[in-house]
Formats: structure tokens, sequence, C-alpha cells
């Protein structure tokens, strides 16, 4: 699995357990498979197109000049979705 790619979609949620509110970032790495990764929300977030990575609890963004911290692990967006299907 990635630790990066530009972002195509994020969207903001509420996490069913600690109830924080999160950005749920998408990208496509450079292979072109997906990857999200949730970030705790903050004034200057980065946008859909931009590149992200991340690393420990640290997601870069802006050529690496600014940062946000990330929530929990990364994870394939078709994982979620089989689950919700499964349920």
């Amino acid at each position: 699995m990635s630790v990066g790619g530009n972002i195509v979609s994020k969207i903001v949620k509420i996490l069913d357990e600690s109830k924080q509110e999160v950005v749920c970032y998408t990208c496509k790495d450079s292979d072109g498979d997906l990857v999200c990764v949730y970030g705790a929300r903050q004034t200057n977030e980065p946008r859909v197109g931009e590149k992200i990575w991340w690393q420990g609890r640290v997601i870069y963004f802006n050529n690496d000049k600014q940062r946000l911290v990330k929530v929990g692990y990364s994870f394939d967006p078709e994982d979620v979705e089989e689950k919700a299907t499964m349920q």
C-alpha cells in the first residue's frame, strides 16, 4: 500500500467510536491505485488535486511545508465498500 498520492476526493466524516470529526482523503498513487487516510480537521487543509504523503501520525502537503495530524491507519477504499455491502 502506498503512503501518498494526489487527492481525488475529500469527505468530512465523524468517526463512530471517538466521535472525532476528520477528513477522509482518497488519493491516487503513481501506479493508479487508490488509498485513503483520515486527517484531523484544521483551518488550512490540502485541496483536491494536491499531492500528500504520510508517515507516522503526520500528513505532509504543500511541498512538505504544511502538516496535519493523521488519524488511524491508511486503508484501501475497496475494503470499506466490501464491509458495507456485507452488513
